[in-house]
């Protein structure tokens, strides 16, 4: 039995060491542009292996920050929670702790 395109891009993101898939295993050239998200934390070269970003996942506070508007914008919280307040919706699925940090509304 062989895996499909779409479970390799699944599975590989369990792969500790995913740049040498692509890298060295020929089968699996072009794996990181099947991507439409950053499955670990870009650095800038790091960035350039996923050409077809449309999700820029931020795994925690000292990421890199890309301004050159490719990946994303940079979004101020603040503006959003002084223009639509501190109600939740029901859309959110979870909450990580102190998003409501330093809030005084």
């Amino acid at each position: 039995m062989r895996i499909g395109y779409n479970e390799v891009v699944i599975t590989s993101t369990y792969f500790n060491d995913f740049i040498n898939l692509e890298i060295r295993i020929k089968r699996f050239q072009g794996n990181m542009e099947q991507f439409h998200f950053n499955p670990f934390p870009l650095n800038a070269y790091s960035r350039r292996l996923f050409p077809n970003i449309e999700t820029f996942h931020i795994y925690n506070k000292y990421g890199e920050i890309f301004n050159d508007g490719r990946i994303f914008k940079e979004i101020n919280i603040n503006k959003d929670r002084d223009k639509y307040g501190n109600t939740i919706p029901p859309e959110v699925k979870s909450l990580e702790s102190e998003c409501f940090y330093n809030c005084v509304h």
